[in-house]
């Protein structure tokens, strides 16, 4: 009697087990379209349920397209709102040093290269940089973040998001075909990837593409 009652605990305490596993790693689908979708609808404005104060919006919005796509908040990457106007979030949400942290050491997101300048080239006439490595196809699942570190020191000081390729919206330099990204704190709609024309420190600046692991 004494064994089968110890069986009985024995197999209610292996369901236990296997109930708390199932439940305490849950997966979650993340969709690459409503993350896009968002970015070209709040790309020209900003969404007051992140009302984060700071001048620099830029993160803050890739991390909103990001939760858009069914990206899971956590302890690591995180918005809470309150009552009153009151709210929380993590430095990985707002700030883009911490959030190449985030999606580098706690998503286990993948580099897909990083690119800086390296000397002048002609093209059909029309004087633009090249770059260390080839920028093409680095559009895949579509869950690439770009981090653009201006002084080359190492901390990225931009973020913006991959929603497409394509011709630029406004191309300036270039007319081939290339990866787009949307972006804040200036507002940027389907610009190439690098977006040198609007940089002034185009000469220092060394960029990055992280692929989120979804």
């Amino acid at each position: 009697m004494k064994s089968f009652l110890k069986l009985k605990k024995y197999i209610a305490i292996c369901c236990v087990l296997v109930l708390f596993t199932s439940i305490a790693i849950p997966a979650f689908a993340y969709d690459q379209a409503k993350a896009q979708e968002y970015a070209d609808e709040w790309v020209f404005k900003n969404n007051l349920n992140y009302a984060i104060r700071s001048t620099a919006d830029c993160t803050n919005f890739v991390s909103q397209c990001m939760n858009a796509g069914g990206f899971p908040q956590s302890d690591d990457w995180y918005y809470n709102n309150y009552i009153m106007r009151l709210f929380s979030y993590s430095a990985s949400w707002s700030a883009a040093d911490d959030l190449k942290t985030f999606i580098k050491e706690k998503n286990g997101g993948t580099l897909l290269g990083r690119w800086a300048k390296t000397s002048y080239t002609n093209l059909h006439g029309v004087k633009y940089y090249a770059y260390i490595e080839n920028s093409s196809n680095i559009l895949g699942l579509g869950s690439e973040i770009v981090f653009y570190d201006f002084n080359d020191d190492g901390k990225m000081n931009h973020a913006a998001i991959i929603v497409g390729t394509g011709i630029p919206f406004s191309p300036s330099e270039k007319y081939d075909k290339g990866d787009l990204v949307n972006a804040h704190t200036e507002s940027r709609q389907h610009q190439y990837w690098h977006l040198d024309q609007y940089n002034s420190k185009r000469d220092t600046t060394t960029v990055y593409c992280y692929r989120l692991k979804v």
